[in-house]
C-alpha cells in the first residue's frame, strides 16, 4: 500500500496540483524500490518487495478486515533495532493475566496485547520477543504466533505432546491493536508468555542494539566447569555467566544464548536475567525430572556483561552456547538490524522441501541447507536469520547443531560441539535459532545420533 490521496503532483505544462488515485500511489512504490536498490544493489524485485512489506506499517481495511502494509521508506532503508528487557509476564491463561482465565481450545486463538506492557512502549514497536510456554495440553498440538488481524500462517512455533509443559522463544510481528495472536491447533492448552525484548520500527526511531552474529561457542557448562563452577545448580540456586567477554566488541547490552538444562532431579524451571538484579517472575525453560531441554534466550546483560541463571527446584546442570551479541546504537557496525517476516516454511525433510533428498537425517550426518533467497529472506545482504527449527520422529536421543557453511575445519568441529536442540526418542521438539549464515547464504545442520526429520520455519532476518 502506498499514499495515493491528496498528493501534490507535477502536471503537464508546468506547475503542481493535488491529485488522487493509483497514478499517485505508483510513483511512491517506484521511488521506494529505487532507494532500497541503491542501498542493496544485489537485491532483486522479490527481495525488495519482501523488505518493503516486512517493514511497512500494517493497516486494516475496515470494510473487509484485510491487513496490508503501507510503505515506510525510512524503515526499509534503516530496519528495526533490538531493545532488551528483563523478562516480564504478559499472558497467563491459567490466572486470567492478559486474557480470559480459560484454556485455549482447538482451532482457537488468543490475542495478547504487548504494546504498553512489560516494558514495551505503547507505540513505535514492529515486533516483540516472547517466551511462550504451553501448559498441559489435552492432545498433541502446535502453537503459532502471528500478527493479530493477519491470517494464521502455515508454520509452528511450539510443538506439544499431551500433558507437556514446554517453552519456546518467539519473535513475532505486532499486529492490530498492538497485539500478537497465539493459535492452538488441537485439544485445549493453557498458554503463558513472558516478554524479553522488542524491536523498534526503524528509521529515525532506531535507537536499539545491533546484532553481531557468531559461530556458536560454548561459554558455560556446569558439568565440566567451563566458564562456571563444576557443580549442579541447586534449588533456588543461581549461577552467573560472563557473556560480554566472549563478544567480539566490548559493551554488549544483550546476547542470543542457547541455554540447555540437563539431568534435573525434579520438575523445575530456569530464569535468565541480568546479573545483580532480583529474579523476575518469569521463566525461560521448563523441564521435567531427568529431561534435557534447550531454549534460545535473548538475554539482557548487566553493565558488567553478565547474566544470572536461577534454578527453581531440585538440582540441574546448565549449559550455555553463545550465538550472537547485541551492541548499542552508535557502534561502528551499521548492520545488525532485524527485519521480521511472516512465518514461512523453507525446510521439511519429510517431503524434501529445501533439501537435496527427502528423508530423515542419519546419525553423524552434516548437510548444507541453502537459506538466502527463500521464505522472504533476500538472496544477499543477510548476516543472520531467525529460524524456528523443529525435530520430529527421532529414533534415538540426540542433539542437533546449526552452524554457518564455509567454516575452516577447526571452527566446524568446535561448532559441532554446541547444540540448538536436545531431544529424546519419539519427541517432537522446536527451538528458535538466531543463526549466522555462511558466505554462500547457507547453514550446516548436523544430527548426532539415530535419525530424525527436521522442519525449519523463517521468522525474520538480520541485515549485513
Amino acid at each position: 500500500m502506498a499514499p495515493g490521496v491528496n498528493i501534490t503532483s507535477s502536471v503537464p505544462g508546468g506547475g503542481y496540483t493535488i491529485k488522487t488515485g493509483t497514478s499517485m500511489a505508483t510513483p511512491h512504490v517506484a521511488g521506494a524500490f529505487a532507494l532500497v536498490r541503491q542501498q542493496h544493489p544485489g537485491f532483486g524485485v522479490t527481495d525488495i518487495t519482501s523488505l518493503l512489506r516486512s517493514t511497512g506499517l500494517p493497516l486494516t481495511d475496515p470494510g473487509n478486515g484485510v491487513v496490508t502494509p503501507r510503505l515506510r521508506v525510512d524503515g526499509a532503508v534503516r530496519p528495526p533495532t533490538f531493545h532488551p528487557l528483563t523478562p516480564a509476564r504478559v499472558l497467563d491463561t491459567r490466572s486470567g493475566l492478559g486474557a480470559p482465565a480459560a484454556a485455549v481450545g482447538p482451532g482457537a486463538s488468543v490475542d495478547v496485547v504487548v504494546q504498553g506492557r512489560g516494558g514495551v512502549p505503547s507505540n513505535g514497536v514492529s515486533a516483540v520477543v516472547l517466551n511462550v510456554t504451553g501448559v498441559l495440553p489435552t492432545a498433541g498440538t502446535y502453537v503459532t504466533a502471528y500478527p493479530t488481524g493477519s491470517p494464521v500462517p502455515f508454520a509452528s512455533n511450539l510443538n506439544l505432546g499431551p500433558g507437556d509443559v514446554r517453552p519456546n522463544l518467539v519473535t513475532a510481528k505486532v499486529g492490530a491493536n498492538g497485539s500478537v495472536s497465539l493459535y492452538n491447533a488441537a485439544g485445549s492448552v493453557h498458554l503463558v508468555a513472558d516478554v524479553a525484548g522488542w524491536y523498534d520500527d526503524g528509521g529515525v526511531n532506531d535507537s536499539g542494539a545491533h546484532h553481531v552474529g557468531l559461530t556458536p561457542v560454548r561459554i558455560a557448562d556446569t558439568r565440566d566447569g567451563t566458564g562456571v563452577p563444576a557443580a549442579k545448580v541447586g534449588p533456588g540456586g543461581i549461577v552467573t555467566v560472563d557473556v560480554g567477554g566472549s563478544c567480539p566488541t566490548p559493551g554488549a547490552v544483550a546476547a542470543a544464548l542457547n541455554v540447555t538444562v540437563t539431568g534435573p532431579t525434579a520438575d523445575t524451571h530456569l530464569t535468565v536475567f541480568p546479573a545483580g538484579q532480583a529474579p523476575p517472575t518469569a521463566s525461560n525453560l521448563n523441564v521435567r525430572a531427568g529431561e534435557t531441554a534447550p531454549n534460545l534466550v535473548m538475554a539482557a546483560l548487566s553493565a558488567a556483561g553478565q547474566v544470572s541463571i536461577r534454578n527453581n527446584s531440585g538440582s540441574a546442570d546448565v549449559v550455555v552456547d553463545l550465538h550472537g551479541c547485541e551492541l548499542p546504537t552508535g557502534s561502528s557496525d551499521a548492520g545488525g538490524r532485524f527485519v521480521p517476516t511472516p512465518p514461512s516454511r523453507i525446510v521439511d525433510t519429510r517431503t524434501g522441501l529445501g533439501v537435496a533428498q527427502a528423508g530423515p537425517l542419519p546419525a553423524k550426518a552434516v548437510v548444507a541447507v541453502p537459506i538466502a533467497g527463500r521464505g522472504g529472506i533476500p538472496s544477499s545482504g543477510v548476516r543472520a536469520v531467525a529460524l524456528n527449527v523443529t525435530v520430529t520422529g527421532p529414533t534415538h536421543a540426540s542433539h542437533l547443531t546449526v552452524a554457518p557453511t564455509g567454516l575452516p575445519l577447526d571452527q566446524q568441529i568446535a561448532a559441532l560441539n554446541t547444540s540448538v536442540l536436545n531431544f529424546g526418542a519419539g519427541q517432537t521438539v522446536p527451538n528458535l535459532v538466531l543463526a549466522t549464515l555462511g558466505t554462500d547464504g547457507g547453514l550446516l545442520v548436523a544430527n548426532n545420533e539415530g535419525s530424525v526429520d527436521v522442519v525449519v520455519d523463517v521468522a525474520g532476518w538480520i541485515t549485513a
